[in-house]
Order: structure tokens, then sequence, then C-alpha cells
């Protein structure tokens, strides 16, 4: 069993070489004993330089570590370490190599290594170099009884062929050094190739070394001289890296919510990913990276898109960071014929031009990402606004919405999780948990989850007693107060346009019961009329119930104070549907609303709310109003509210109406209906 099976899905990975074989994933054990044997093969007495090359994070110490890990049985071998680079800048770096072995020996010294690592300690001592002291130099740790480095150096080489034991001396991580101190390195073991019955191993990058020691010919040269037998890492197979990369997203996916994928979209998103990977060190520094992002996303966002935009970030921050700047015209859908067609071609083209020889990798996994761009350069499928609901629904970065969320790591306020809309879709027929699920909401996400139910209303599914309708609406007026409702109509519209498309999938029979029901619970006429409007539009109704309706709703807003009136939002639709049912009742209720200042404002607000520009339906209700109180009274009765602007401190919505009706009393008509009256006289 490999050892990482034991870690927990969070671990993160260190990246750090192996050990042992157990935690081998790529089979080099076979190249690490191979190795190890013709260590063990090599004449005693001898010397050797032993070269294990390839290319930084290749995986050369973990090798090391296995062919030391073969040797651990032969009694006749000892391992000794010395890494150059833990002791890079150092000026002393051959003397802190005497010292360093000299201290391993010691430590493994059994009575029987006495002399070797003692004449290694006397090799360190007499390679330091002088010392100031007190302004005198002076040799920092030598005294007349020490021997001449010539002297030590015969001393150590029979304490050498007399060992027990051959010494095997690793000197790793020499492509991380400097030039000068590669040179540095290299010159040791030329110094000490020739000492017997030891064997070094080097490992190194060629080409770093090579450029080191003075280039191509020379360098090669050089080394060839020093290195005797020369192993290299075998690279890893692109296979072996998309079976570990796919375990390790699996594992670190294995116990969180997420948006999964079929297993077809998957699969496409690692063939997609995997050119970015060379090695495993890659693939640690992107599942360390990925983890912390499932987290925070769970569910929100696809986990195809997860995967392809975090392999960007960790491994091709560059182009991640290309297509963040280039976000508005990735996700840009074409609404109106070529609209900005230009400009995002422009946009997307610069970005892939700027990924020089990368493109067809980085460009592939793009167009994945932001199906809005796939048509782009050569022409092929537009998407419009019609696939945006389906981007959002799905958690795809396609849809800007969505690709904000990856980038913030977190919701906006108000937004509710996507794990939220699952479980209300579960639980549209049982009224106890549904209720559960939405009393916790706060009012910015229930208006939140009404809006984004739209894009599942396939989903939607209905009992006959219409509960979903019923503890929808509960929670709307839970969260809109009465003058809450009357001032943000929107967010009420959202919960009636749901509930009506629930109410169409009941029987006709069973629809009256369930609209009485709820026109008993909405105090508001605002609502009510919207109710009756939407049913009317939709025919959800028999036409007797909903003419019946109709008729009750006009004679309630005839019975309705004129102050209470004047706050309707949907004022407007009262007034029309009242003087349908009787046109005198209506006149009388416009004169009552006229009478007082304030209502007046109010009304003229609500009848006339979208300024000068509004078109036909503002001209008839002002046609309404006018036919009710006189023309002439009327424009009499604007003069003397435009007299009082100040007294009556106006907002501006009020200030924008009472100036169009003063222009509607002289005359004016909107744009719209001089186009109709010339259209007629001609």
């Amino acid at each position: 069993m490999s050892a990482d099976q034991n870690e927990p899905s969070g671990s993160l990975h260190a990246d750090r070489p192996i050990r042992k074989k157990v935690d081998d994933k790529l089979g080099r054990d076979k190249f690490a004993h191979s190795i190890a044997a013709q260590i063990q093969l090599a004449p005693r007495g001898d010397s050797f330089v032993i070269g294990i090359v390839g290319p930084w994070g290749s995986g050369k110490t973990s090798i090391l570590n296995l062919v030391e890990e073969e040797l651990g049985e032969d009694s006749s071998q000892l391992f000794l370490w010395f890494n150059p680079w833990l002791f890079a800048g150092h000026k002393e770096l051959v003397a802190h190599f005497f010292h360093e072995v000299a201290a391993q020996l010691r430590d493994k010294d059994r009575g029987e290594l006495r002399d070797i690592w003692r004449g290694f300690e006397g090799y360190s001592r007499l390679l330091r170099p002088l010392r100031a002291v007190s302004g005198v130099e002076r040799e920092s740790s030598t005294d007349a009884r020490e021997p001449s480095v010539r002297r030590q150096r015969e001393l150590l080489e029979e304490a050498l062929e007399k060992a027990p034991k051959r010494l095997v001396i690793v000197l790793d991580d020499l492509d991380r050094l400097e030039d000068d101190e590669i040179r540095d390195v290299m010159r040791l073991v030329r110094l000490l190739a020739d000492f017997p019955n030891t064997i070094y191993l080097l490992s190194y990058d060629q080409k770093r070394v090579v450029e080191a020691l003075g280039g191509e010919e020379r360098g090669r040269a050089y080394l060839e001289k020093i290195v005797q037998t020369v192993h290299q890492v075998p690279e890893i197979r692109p296979s072996e890296i998309r079976r570990v990369l796919e375990k390790s997203v699996h594992k670190a996916c294995a116990d969180l919510p997420l948006r999964r994928p079929e297993p077809v979209a998957l699969s496409l998103a690692f063939q997609k990913i995997q050119p970015l990977f060379h090695g495993l060190r890659d693939v640690y520094r992107y599942i360390n990276s990925l983890r912390p992002t499932l987290i925070a996303l769970g569910e929100e966002v696809a986990l195809q898109d997860i995967l392809k935009l975090e392999a960007l970030r960790v491994l091709a921050p560059a182009a991640f960071d290309g297509i963040v700047q280039s976000a508005d015209m990735l996700t840009h859908v074409l609404v109106h014929g070529k609209d900005r067609e230009d400009e995002q071609k422009r946009v997307v083209q610069r970005l892939f031009e700027s990924w020089g020889e990368r493109r067809p990798v980085y460009e592939s996994i793009c167009k994945s990402l932001f199906s809005a761009i796939n048509h782009l350069p050569r022409g092929g499928v537009h998407y419009g606004p019609e696939s945006l609901a389906e981007w959002r629904r799905d958690g795809r970065v396609a849809c800007r919405q969505i690709f904000e969320v990856y980038l913030e790591r977190a919701l906006p306020p108000g937004r509710v999780p996507s794990r939220l809309i699952r479980e209300f879709l579960e639980s549209t027929r049982d009224e106890s948990e549904l209720s559960r699920l939405l009393s916790r909401l706060e009012k910015a996400e229930l208006d939140d989850l009404l809006k984004r139910l739209e894009d599942h209303k396939d989903e939607l599914q209905m009992d006959e007693d219409g509960t979903a309708i019923k503890v929808l609406l509960q929670q709307i007026r839970r969260v809109h107060g009465e003058a809450e409702r009357k001032k943000v109509v929107t967010h009420i519209m959202y919960a009636y346009e749901l509930a009506l498309l629930l109410l169409s999938r009941i029987d006709p029979s069973k629809r009256l019961a369930i609209v009485k029901r709820e026109l008993e619970h909405s105090a508001d006429l605002s609502t009510r009329e919207y109710i009756v409007s939407v049913n009317q539009q939709y025919e959800l109704l028999y036409e007797a119930d909903i003419a019946k309706i109709d008729n009750d709703l006009a004679m309630r807003v005839l019975d309705e104070p004129a102050a209470n009136l004047a706050d309707e939002p949907r004022l407007g639709a009262l007034m029309t549907r009242a003087a349908e049912c009787s046109k005198e009742g209506a006149e009388s209720k416009f004169r009552e609303l006229a009478a007082d200042d304030g209502t007046m404002m109010k009304m003229l607000s609500r009848l006339l709310f979208a300024g000068i520009d509004e078109e036909s339906h503002s001209l008839h209700r002002w046609d309404e109003l006018a036919q009710a109180l006189d023309p002439q009274k009327l424009a009499e009765r604007l003069k003397g509210l435009d007299t009082k602007r100040d007294e009556l401190s106006l907002d501006g919505r009020s200030t924008l109406a009472l100036d169009v009706a003063l222009r509607y009393a002289g005359g004016w008509r909107p744009r719209i209906e001089r186009v109709r009256q010339s259209t007629a006289a001609t």
C-alpha cells in the first residue's frame, strides 16, 4: 500500500523527495536497483564517479534515496550525504565537505571507522583559510604538530584502503548552485576522485552544469573527465502524470460537496490541462492550491471549470492573468446582432497572440471555459442571452457572475448557495421542510433565490395543494412588510411570477381555490392586481372565475381611502380596472385623490412615473385623469401645485412627474403619440 493512501484528503503535499520504495508512484525502484547493482559490482579498492542526470524536479533525490534503501542491507557499503546547496555562499565549501563527511563517519563509527573520520577531519582543519585575529594573520586551527597536506592525504588513503566498508558519498542538488560554486564542487570531486574504496554519486542537471563549466564544448569535456558513468533519469511518461493527477484530484474532492460533472466532461477537463504538467512537482503544487479553492467554492462553480482555471493559475500565471483582464469580453454574449462583436474579436485575438508558442494549449482551455468566444476567430456558433441562464444554472464560468464568484472565492452578499436551491427543488411538496429552508433567509437572500429559480423552472414540481406557492408567498410577506412591498414591488413580482408558473402545473379545476387563498393573504392592492393580471395574461383560470376576481378587485379599489390608494405602486393599473368596472366610480376616486396636495402629488408620481419619455400607457392614464377632473380644472390644479413647489418639498420623482403633467396640460405629447397622430392624419 502506498503511504499516501493513509493520509486524509486534505493533506498538503510537502514536495519532499520520497525515502522509501513503498512511496514510489512511478516505478523508479527498478532504475534505482540498477544503480545500486552497479555500485555493488564495482571492484573494491578503486574509486568511481557516477552521475545521476536529469532536469530540476525530475526526482533525482528520490532515486538516490531508493539507492540508499537498496544498499541498506549491504553491510559492505556505507552511504554518506553532502548537499553543497546547504553551504552555498560559504568560501570554505571544500573544508565543509571534509568536516561533514567526518561528522557522519563519526556518528556511524562502532570502532572500525576511527582512522577514516580522523583523516577527513584532519583534511578539514588543513584546508581552512587563514583568518585575521587582532590584526595578525595566523592559522585558525592548526599547530606545528599537524602533518602536511600531502602527508594527511597519504594517511587518509591508507585508512580507506584498510576500511571494512566502501564509502558511497552523495553530492546532491549541484544544479541549485551558482556558477562559481558548481565549479568549486567539481574541483573538489576531481581532487577526491582517486581516493580508494570510494564511490561518488553526483546528481545534477546536465545542461545547467555544462553551462557553468564553460559552455557546451568545454564544459562537457571537463565533465566527462570527472564522471565515469552517467545514468539519465527516465522521463516521466505523460500517462503516469495523468494517472497521479487524476488520483490526487479525486482524493482532494472525495469528502467535499461539489458540482460534479458527467464523467465525460471530467475526463475532457483532465485532457485539456494535462499539457501543463511536466512532473510530480507540478501535480503537488496544483493539488495544494486546488483543495482550498474547492472548499471555498463548493457547489457554486462547476468542478471541471475549477480544475482548468486552477491549473492555469498555478502553472501558467501569466496566461491566467490575461484571462482575468479580458473577462468582460470572454463572457460577453451577443444581444443585438453583432453587438460589440468587433471589440470582442480584437480583445480575444490579442489575448491569444500574447500566449506565443503555448497558444494552442491555453486557447483550447480558454474556449472550453468561455463558450461565448467559441466562434472566434474564424466563426462558428454564436451564444446569446438565452445561454446565460443555462450557464448560471450549471455553475459555469462562461457566465460573468459565476466567474466573479470563482475569482472572489466567496459568494457576494445576498447570494444564496447553490445547495439551498437544490434543497428547495427537492422539497416543493414538503411544507414543513420548505418553510424551514426559507425562514432562515434574509430579504436579499430570498429575492436572490426567487430570481435564480427562474433558471430551474423546468425542474420545479408542484403538488395539487400548491404547497410551494403558499410557502413562497408567506416568506415574501415575512421579509417584505406592507410598507416595504409598496416600495419594492420588483421583489414581489419575482415571487408571484414563480408562484404562477407553479400554478400552471396544477389541474385547472383546483387553481381557483389556490388563487383565492393567496388573494386573501395579499393585503396590498398592487399585489392583488398583479396576480389577477398574470392570471388573465396566461389564462390560468376559467374566464368566468377571473371576471369575478377582477370585479371584486375593482370594487375594493373604489372602496379604498384615497390616502391609502395613492401609495399603491400599481395605481394606474388599479384605476384602469376600476374604470372598466365603474367609470363614474373611478372618476369620483380620481377627484378624491386630487383633493389633497399630498395625495395629488403621489397620484401624479404613480401615473406618470417614467417621465417625459414614457410611452402610451402614461398618456392613457393622463387622459383618464383629465376626463375625471375636467381638463381646464386639472390645468388650474397643476398650476396651483407649481406655485407650491418649495412648500411641498418635492423629491426628484415628484418634481419630474409635476413637470410632465404641466407639459401634458399644455398640449405636449410623447414622441410615440405624435408619430401615431401623424400617421393617422396621413
